[in-house]
């Protein structure tokens, strides 16, 4: 049977969690801390963790995440803080 790639909304959920993963590695901070960063319960930072297209942008300012918006469309910063924009030079 043939490898199924990921979809693109499976893509852009992992790479959410990845950034999200990767502030609360960096600062130390677990999920109460986390919930708190983002204004939110705990029980619901769970269930957004499971489908994290519903976190508002407010809750990932508040985790101290940068959304890059372009064409109605978001992008998270690569590691070294850079953003591909597709058609761009």
């Amino acid at each position: 049977m043939p490898k199924v790639g990921l979809s693109d909304l499976e893509k852009r959920r992992r790479t959410v969690l990845a950034c999200i993963a990767s502030k609360k590695a960096l600062n130390g901070w677990d999920d109460k801390k986390l919930a708190v960063k983002a204004r939110i319960s705990v029980p619901t930072l769970c269930r957004r963790m499971d489908t994290p297209e519903d976190f508002s942008l407010k809750e990932l300012w508040g985790m101290g995440i940068t959304i890059y918006l372009y064409d109605g469309q978001s992008q998270l910063p690569t590691d070294d803080g850079l953003v591909m924009l597709k058609g761009g030079t």
